[in-house]
């Protein structure tokens, strides 16, 4: 059996755009409970070994299994989904050329690095405070989010490092990154 031809015109019209999510947990104390219950149900599932027909240690880990999953059903009613769309290369390109990396931000890379005595690595390409909230208001397509809105989600108080780095990430290697 040969296979169609596939002419690049096939390709062109048939190739989607890479798309990929990531979820942010609003109420932080939902993700605690879940952490705290996993926790539980790991030292309980160490305490039970080689109990498998004792009735109080499958009794203990019904009840741990039982609050491990009551935490993530709760924990799941706090998720928000964003969802990213790839840019394209021109686009993605225009957009590093519009927030070039700082000399301040440059200056102090590099103290960061004789500082810490580190090898050297790549310094950032971007200005880093305002290219990550650019990207992610340019490819987030659900939620839909203006650029100073953006801005605002970037500098909001109640979200972690980790968070908006999770953000960024996504934003960065749906636009970035092969498929």
């Amino acid at each position: 059996m040969t296979e169609p031809l596939v002419t690049i015109d096939d390709i062109l019209s048939g190739k989607k755009p890479q798309v990929a999510t990531v979820d942010v947990c609003l109420d932080t104390d939902l993700t605690t409970e879940v952490n705290d219950a996993f926790q539980k149900l790991r030292e309980v599932r160490l305490e039970v070994v080689g109990r498998a027909s004792d009735p109080e240690a499958e009794e203990m880990l019904a009840e741990a299994e039982a609050r491990f999953e009551a935490a993530q059903e709760a924990r799941r009613g706090s998720l928000v989904r964003f969802e990213f769309k790839a840019l394209g290369r021109v686009v993605l390109e225009a957009m590093e050329r519009q927030y070039p990396v700082t000399r301040e931000q440059l200056e102090a890379y590099r103290a960061e690095q004789k500082r810490m005595s580190k090898p050297a690595t790549d310094p950032p390409k971007h200005d880093v405070d305002r290219f990550p909230p650019a990207l992610i208001a340019a490819s987030c397509v659900r939620p839909v989010i203006t650029p100073e809105k953006a801005e605002e989600l970037w500098n909001h108080p109640n979200f972690s490092k980790g968070e908006l780095a999770a953000l960024f990430q996504t934003a960065w290697a749906v636009n970035a990154l092969t498929s």
